[in-house]
């Protein structure tokens, strides 16, 4: 199982901001100023020992991951960053007409759907489509955002044939060894506490798993309403959990549907999950403010759970997590 996050963001698109771009060229400098610019065979070692703010963008698209399993390739939302893996995925069958993927949608929220009429494969004859929901209408909805008010070119333009397909809570959904998946590989389903409903997907494959739960608020809600959230989440490999709002901000905008990185390090605990991607960044966050972030979480969890192996990680566009 390998899981690569194409886009990050939620609510909306975030480019980088000339001035953020300022600031890391003037910590990149002030890098050099302490150790020296390196030789050219030493370039690559030299940017890999930098610290991650000066390795690594957070990206500013909004929520799109990629999980390959075996041979195939399921997608979890359609945000901005879908783009960017259809062109990619272009590249191999997608490209010849002889792409089947599967799409996994936590809701229909623009910024997790807003992606899908750019994404290339849709319109190659002879591609296969499956886009899966607990949301019965979700051909309706996918459908509206593509009326002539709102977008140019109408679903009559997909080339590629696109099924649409019901995925309720409590539902489990097989994926077939026949098609090149591993024996008993499957993806189970949640709803989340998100204004206008979102589900959460757990994929379980040769014994590893991954959990995808983006907009999803659990600080407020009582110990009977968290527990079915821990059996959802238990033991998993992965989690990727959103983490929208720093502590005080979810607290001010309790009905917006979302959690901060403390409350995931306390359901990550809970659960007994390995791994804590933090995931859905707030538009107004910068990437200094979200690597801070995450070492408040970290340092959170050394205080609270001194004696936990849980790993705590920030969701960038381009991370890429094996599990073998």
């Amino acid at each position: 199982m390998q899981i690569t996050f194409w886009g990050v963001r939620g609510s909306l698109p975030r480019p980088l901001p000339p001035w953020e771009m300022r600031e890391r060229q003037l910590m990149l400098l002030h890098e050099i100023r302490l150790h020296g610019l390196p030789e050219e065979a030493d370039e690559e070692r030299y940017l890999d020992q930098l610290q991650p703010q000066l390795q690594r963008l957070v990206g500013g698209n909004t929520s799109c991951v990629e999980v390959s399993v075996g041979n195939q390739t399921l997608i979890f939302d359609a945000g901005s960053g879908i783009r960017i893996l259809g062109h990619r995925l272009m590249q191999g069958p997608c490209g010849q007409g002889q792409g089947h993927l599967r799409i996994f949608l936590s809701h229909t929220h623009w910024d997790h759907i807003q992606g899908y009429p750019y994404f290339p494969p849709i319109y190659v004859p002879g591609n296969r489509i499956e886009i899966f929901s607990g949301f019965p209408n979700v051909r309706q909805r996918l459908e509206q955002q593509q009326l002539q008010d709102f977008f140019p070119i109408p679903v009559s333009a997909f080339s590629a044939e696109v099924l649409y397909r019901s995925l309720p809570p409590g539902k489990i959904l097989e994926l077939p060894e026949s098609e090149g998946f591993p024996p008993g590989t499957r993806i189970l389903v949640k709803e989340l506490n998100h204004p206008g409903g979102a589900y959460a997907y757990r994929l379980e494959s040769q014994g590893k798993s991954m959990v995808y739960a983006s907009d999803a608020q659990f600080s407020g809600m009582d110990t009977a309403s968290l527990e079915q959230y821990y059996d959802f989440f238990h033991s998993v490999d992965v989690l990727i959990l959103d983490a929208h709002f720093n502590f005080r901000e979810s607290l001010i905008h309790r009905d917006w549907g979302h959690s901060s990185a403390l409350v995931g390090v306390n359901m990550a605990e809970q659960s007994k999950a390995k791994k804590l991607l933090l995931y859905h960044h707030a538009p107004g966050y910068s990437d200094q403010m979200l690597y801070e972030l995450t070492e408040e979480a970290r340092a959170y969890k050394r205080m609270y759970f001194a004696a936990s192996d849980l790993e705590i990680d920030l969701a960038t566009e381009g991370l890429t997590l094996s599990l073998p």
